[in-house]
């Protein structure tokens, strides 16, 4: 299972400029969760930044839902990629969700990941587990707008 899991750490400071233009160079920048062990060996850091949104605002109404997606995914990436990698020498993952209970497909290999993890530490089914899952992500994704959860893992 992942080991020294944090809910919102904060980022090391940022010395020298990154590449990316719009990368989140702020001092006290923190992202929704880390983990070590979720794609490398236990030692491999991994950082998770969660974004619930409304497929029926305005501004995804019209829009292909996958492009809507692979739009937060890419903004997300866009914030915090270089930072994770060059500063923090780690991976990073976004995980966008919509309210309707959609998960964007990055999102849905991470859950798949876990699923397969919590399967085999609880010695349950991988399949119930993943069902389990979603359900927990999708309800969180309907509650997201009505009531902030005191960090995102407050959803499993």
């Amino acid at each position: 299972m992942c080991k020294d899991v944090c809910i919102e750490p904060g980022l090391q400071p940022v010395f020298e400029e990154l590449n990316g233009a719009t990368a989140n160079s702020q001092p006290g920048a923190r992202l929704d969760i880390a983990a070590n062990g979720v794609w490398g060996g236990n030692h491999e850091r991994t950082y998770f930044d969660v974004r619930v949104f409304n497929p029926c605002a305005p501004s995804n109404k019209h829009s292909d839902m996958q492009m809507v997606y692979r739009k937060h995914e890419q903004a997300k990436k866009q914030a915090y990629e270089e930072r994770i990698r060059e500063v923090e020498h780690a991976t990073f993952t976004p995980v966008a969700l919509s309210t309707t209970g959609g998960i964007a497909e990055e999102a849905s290999i991470s859950i798949k990941k876990l699923a397969s993890m919590l399967a085999n530490k609880w010695e349950h089914s991988y399949s119930s587990t993943l069902q389990w899952l979603r359900c927990r992500l999708s309800f969180y994704g309907l509650s997201k707008p009505f009531e902030e959860p005191d960090h995102p893992l407050d959803m499993l």
